[in-house]
Formats: C-alpha cells, structure tokens, sequence
C-alpha cells in the first residue's frame, strides 16, 4: 500500500471516528436533559395526585359531617381521581401491600418490585422500566390518608423519547456517512495533491542512484518537501562534485603513473644500454670507457633524485606535522649552510634576510620546502646571479619568500608548474637531475602547514615563490 494510501485511509478513519463520537456525545447529552425534564415532570405530576387525592378525602369528609372517612370512601375517591387524570398511563393505591385501586389493572404487576424500594414518607422515589416493547418511567411515594399510609404509584409512557432516541441515533449514522463520504473525496484530492511531489521526488532518486548525478529535482510542494528537494538536490551536488574529484584524482594517479614510468624508463635504458656496451665491447679505450662510465653516473643519480623526490612526496601526504617553535634566523642558517655547495657549484649568491620572528612550523618538513625552492632556483638562475631568501613580519604573520632572476615562466608554464612530474624544458630539466617533483612536493608540505605557495614569475625575468604563516616576536 502506498503512503498516500495509508495516510488517506488512516485519516478517513479517524474522521468517522471523531465525527460519531461527536453526534453521539451530543445526542446522550440531549437525551440525558430531556429525560430528566421528564422524571421532574413526573415527580411534579405525582406530588399533584397526591395532593389531590388528599384534598378530596378532605373534602368529602367535611360535607359529609363525618369524623373520619372509611377506607372504601377513601379508595373510591382515589379511583375516581386517578381514573380522571390524563397526564399519567397507569396508577394504582396500595393498602398493606395490596393493591386496592388499580388503573389499569396491568399496572399492578410492574409495580410490585419497585414498591420495595419505598420506606419513606413525602420521598418520590423513581425508577426506568422495560417492559418491552414499551419503556415507562415509575414514580412512587408513602400518602398519609385518614391517619392511614397508603402507597400511590404512577407512571409515564417514555415510548416517543426512546423512539425519538433511536431516530435521532439513525439520522447520526446517516449524516456520519453523507460527512465521511465528502470528506473522503476531499481527503483524498488533498492527499494527492500535497503528496504528489513524492512521485517526482522517487523518481529522480530513481536516476540519481542510477548514476546520473547531474539530475536535480524541481522545487515544489509543502515546506518540508521542499527542504527535502533542497537537501536531496545537495546531496546530489555533493555526489557529482566527489566523483568528479575521485576522477580527477584517478586520472592524475594515473597520469602520475605514466610519467613516472616513462621517466624511469629514461635514465634505466641509458643505463642498460651503456653497461652492456661496455659489458661486450672486448676493446674500448679509455675516454670512451670514461665517457660511458660518466653517461652511467648522471642517469644513476638522475634516477636516485626522482626516486628520493617520489619516495619523500608519497610519504608527506600521510605524515602528521609535528608542530614546534622554530627561530626563523636559525632556520634559514641551516638552509645557507645546506645549498653553500650547489649555489658555489654555480657560482650563484644566497642572499638571506631575515626577521627576529619565530615560526610555528615542523622543522624538517619545513627545510625540505626551503631546500627544494632554492634548488629550483638554481636550476632556474643564470651563472652569476642571485638568488633571495627573506622572511619579514607583517601584522602577525610571516611572509617567507624565495626569488630568483633567472628564466621564468609564461602563463601558461605557471598554470601547470606544481603538476607531479612537469617540467617547463625537459632536456634543461634532465640535464640539471631534475624530476618535475619538486614545486609538488613544497606544495604538499605547505598544506600541511595550513597554508599554500603563491608563484609569481616573468619569463626571462624571474620568478618568486611565497607563502604565509602565523608569526610571534623572539
């Protein structure tokens, strides 16, 4: 069963429900006050016989000069009464538990167990009987008459209450279904059209866990609906944008894959193929053995700088930094001392200016960033020149910067410079040891650190690398 279904349904019960047990609270309600309008009229009517029965006693003794009246005179006389009386259906006058005037005469029947329950004077007790098909009301009540205690019983025909009852329940039955017949159609308009963008909503779940993520649905019904379209169609946002970042990732892995194998298969076929030269050449002189020897070394340490920047970048995106108070002036003396050799090798001058600020950074991480930034620009600069290393404090934060003056980069060479494995001159780039990982693997420590490098480069002007991070005064 559907939920529209259910909720219909549901609905229609408790309608039916709520609306018959309203008509029949207000019916009892009615009833209950019409009959005790009844039982007073009841009593009201009895206490009138009494009264009367005994006015006459009274009467008939005085204008017949007689002390006390006998109790066939009495009983006359309240035959007499109660025969002329139209507001009852039945009476009878009980003497010693005996009926002595009866009308009509059935009535002393139904009368006898309720004359039990009489042991008070001037009390109308009253009772409900059902003596089918009829329904009457009994009244009755102890009466003093002629110093004798008789007991007067009346009754009421409550027929036309009790069938006026059982219509008023028959026209509630009636009315109830006409109600829930109407609301029925309503309810199930109403369901259909509140519950209608459910239908829509399914359905484009339907193409979204298909694999279509670019589905959105339209934004319609209740509040609450449309915050589950809201939610849904952000969810599905969210879905594409990481698929589309898993490709992307899986088509950079893979591109990752490619060039490392093609940059290793490079300097191993170079080395392959010298060795065995040299392995079958029975006679070979010895600059050419030399020459051979010198191929075999630069590819060897070729290979062994692309598989120390592999190894090191693979490890930096699971390492954890270790954070600590580092002095910046300390820092970028160990980094002087560290490229003294390769800055003379190419007569190129390290200028350092430093700040009296202290760095919150992880050390080594942080001097293998330096380190591969200053190798960058020496293998970037010209012979002769110079290349800066600063770090200067500004409203809190360390600015720390390394620029060259040397080749650059265009536009779009400074688009792709931190991809794994680029490199802008490939045969400068082989020729100077380098394996394109280097911009990648100072990228990757910089996120680790919060922060990210910032590039600006000229081409055939230089270029400058930068990046920011939280400082405090020494």
């Amino acid at each position: 069963m559907k939920l529209w279904q259910r909720i219909f349904l549901t609905s229609l019960v408790f309608v039916i429900l709520a609306t018959t047990a309203t008509g029949w609270m207000i019916q009892s309600r009615n009833f209950n006050s019409t009959l005790q309008k009844e039982k007073a009229h009841a009593a009201e009517v009895h206490a009138n016989l009494a009264a009367g029965i005994s006015s006459q006693v009274v009467y008939q003794r005085l204008t017949s000069s007689l002390p006390v009246l006998g109790e066939e005179q009495v009983q006359q006389i309240a035959g007499t009464y109660l025969c002329e009386s139209v507001d009852i259906s039945g009476a009878v006058l009980y003497l010693d538990g005996t009926a002595t005037v009866a009308y009509p005469a059935e009535v002393s029947e139904r009368a006898e167990t309720f004359l039990r329950n009489i042991s008070e004077k001037n009390i109308c007790v009253q009772q409900i009987s059902r003596d089918a098909p009829s329904v009457y009301l009994m009244s009755g009540s102890i009466l003093t008459i002629e110093a004798t205690d008789y007991i007067l019983y009346t009754e009421m025909n409550l027929d036309t209450l009790y069938t006026s009852r059982t219509e008023q329940m028959r026209m509630i039955c009636y009315i109830n279904l006409l109600t829930a017949a109407i609301i029925a159609v309503l309810l199930l308009l109403t369901t259909y059209f509140y519950l209608r963008p459910l239908s829509a909503i399914n359905e484009g779940l339907e193409q979204i866990t298909s694999g279509d993520y670019s589905t959105r649905l339209k934004v319609q019904g209740t509040v609450e609906l449309r915050q589950l379209i809201a939610h849904i169609n952000n969810m599905a946002q969210a879905t594409e944008d990481h698929v589309e970042q898993l490709q992307h990732t899986a088509d950079s892995r893979k591109q990752f894959v490619d060039n490392f194998a093609h940059e290793l298969k490079t300097p191993l076929t170079s080395i392959m193929g010298f060795g065995d030269l040299m392995r079958v050449t029975r006679s070979m002189d010895a600059e050419l053995r030399q020459e051979y020897a010198q191929i075999i070394v630069t590819e060897a340490k070729r290979l062994q700088t692309l598989s120390g920047k592999l190894l090191q970048l693979a490890t930096t995106e699971h390492v954890q930094a270790e954070m600590e108070r580092i002095s910046s002036s300390a820092l970028f003396e160990e980094i002087r001392v560290a490229t003294a050799p390769m800055c003379l090798q190419r007569h190129i001058r390290l200028s350092v200016h430093c700040d009296k600020t202290a760095l919150f950074i992880d050390k080594e991480l942080f001097k293998s960033l330096l380190y591969n930034l200053i190798d960058n620009a020496v293998k970037a600069s010209r012979t002769g020149s110079e290349i800066r290393l600063s770090c200067r404090t500004k409203r809190g934060k360390s600015i720390i910067a390394v620029e060259d003056h040397g080749i650059g980069m265009n536009a779009q060479q400074l688009q792709r410079a931190t991809e794994p494995f680029y490199m802008a001159d490939k045969s400068r780039s082989r020729k100077e040891n380098g394996a394109g990982l280097g911009l990648s693997l100072c990228c990757e420590i910089a996120r680790l650190h919060n922060t990210q490098l910032h590039i600006r480069s000229h081409e055939g002007k230089g270029t400058i690398v930068w990046l920011v991070l939280p400082a405090a005064e020494t």
